[in-house]
């Protein structure tokens, strides 16, 4: 297609039709663009994201559902922000309508970018791709995380090379199991190497948070001293460590507290000091950490306060 960019991946819906993913040229810029081709390559409709910041943004990763949503994952220029560039996830409708989007940055505002995309059995969009790391001789880790087909975080799973050297995902795939498998490369000069072939395979998020049945998020209508909800998760391997945190409604942290040494299976793990919580909204959030020293953000429980 003249004039058209750069094409950097592609993916067909259940009628044959071919959705490409790339960057669209825009003055001294490229933007995000997503477009359809009939089987016999007349064009069907396009996604082209003209409100894109200046610089470098990208479509590098495509996968479409049975539904014929298309999901696309790629960079986004934080330039003008005086940051790098950040991972930049999207879901369109059939006909290229934007449904929803999400991004991911690393704390330093680093050059972060998701390079690879894939469908979970079950529908979850699992993206790889990298993040910067801080601290000096560190170069950026492999990163990969979840989202359900609404745009709800699932986990998140990071992966520090052992050197410490640069390293990066290029493919990743979903297996019947639930697994994900991801493929890239590591440098590994620390053992007198270059760059080494990596695949790992994982077994998604390591457990699934829930409120106990006693407590659902709209409860505490009059909490009183030494009242408690319970978060009971599940644990598929041992964790290290299980942080869990409390915010409210103005992101100021109201409650913390790490569990270590958690054996695989049940737990339920008491959330107190409720009765000190305004009135009003909470996110709870918790982070796992293995044996190894992997890392995952489970997704939030919501729950409400009221006097």
């Amino acid at each position: 297609v003249p004039g058209a960019g750069r094409a950097l991946a592609v993916a067909t819906d259940g009628f044959g039709n071919a959705i490409v993913a790339g960057a669209a040229a825009s003055g001294a810029s490229t933007v995000w663009a997503v477009r359809a081709y009939a089987p016999d390559g007349s064009p069907l409709w396009e996604f082209v994201d003209r409100a894109a910041p200046a610089g470098r943004n990208e479509a590098r990763a495509v996968a479409v559902d049975a539904r014929g949503r298309v999901y696309a994952a790629g960079v986004t220029d934080q330039s003008a922000a005086g940051l790098g560039t950040d991972w930049l996830v999207r879901c369109l409708g059939p006909h290229g309508v934007p449904l929803w989007d999400r991004k991911h940055g690393s704390p330093g505002g680093g050059l972060d970018a998701a390079d690879a995309l894939a469908l979970s059995p079950g529908g979850d969009v699992i993206v790889a791709g990298s993040e910067e790391r801080a601290g000096p001789g560190s170069g950026p880790r492999w990163l990969a995380r979840a989202w359900s087909a609404d745009g709800e975080p699932r986990w998140l799973a990071p992966y520090d090379s052992p050197g410490r050297g640069a390293s990066a995902p290029a493919g990743v795939a979903a297996a019947a199991d639930g697994a994900f498998i991801a493929a890239g490369w590591e440098d590994r000069a620390d053992l007198g190497l270059g760059d080494e072939w990596t695949v790992s395979r994982v077994l998604g998020a390591p457990c699934v948070p829930t409120l106990d049945a006693a407590r659902t998020a709209a409860a505490f209508p009059n909490p009183v001293a030494g009242d408690v909800f319970r978060l009971a998760v599940q644990l598929e391997v041992d964790a290290a460590e299980l942080t869990v945190e409390a915010y409210n409604a103005a992101a100021t942290r109201v409650f913390a507290r790490t569990w270590r040494g958690l054996r695989a299976g049940s737990a339920v793990l008491p959330v107190d000091g409720v009765a000190s919580w305004a009135p009003g909204r909470y996110l709870v959030r918790a982070r796992v950490t293995d044996s190894s020293g992997g890392s995952r953000i489970l997704p939030p429980v919501k729950v409400v306060v009221r006097r």
